[in-house]
């Protein structure tokens, strides 16, 4: 028997200079990714990844749906859906010190 579908919401932050924010998470060392979160229950894709976003970096979030997948591990029982968003960000960067140890705008 499978585990639950899990789905997630992750977010390209871009800049007109072509340069996207990506995350050093504590956990585990040496992570890079950009902002990616769990739906909380009743939560639709959209508001998780303002929320997330929010919540990670301190930034306010403009985007639009690019595309979902399906990310399937069997060798760990692992299926998550996720939903990717692109868009700008708008506000100062303040990094969420419990998860996110540094962020940097890195080119395309």
């Amino acid at each position: 028997m499978g585990s639950p579908v899990k789905t997630t919401s992750s977010v390209l932050v871009y800049t007109r200079a072509g340069q996207v924010l990506l995350l050093h998470r504590c956990q585990p060392e040496g992570f890079w990714q950009s902002v990616t979160g769990s739906l909380k229950w009743n939560e639709q894709p959209q508001q998780a990844a303002i929320r997330e976003l929010k919540e990670e970096t301190g930034l306010d979030f403009t985007g639009t749906l690019f595309g979902s997948f399906d990310e399937i591990l069997p060798e760990i029982n692992h299926h998550t859906v996720v939903n990717v968003f692109v868009g700008t960000g708008q506000g100062q960067l303040v990094a969420q010190e419990e998860e996110v140890s540094a962020m940097e705008w890195v080119p395309l």
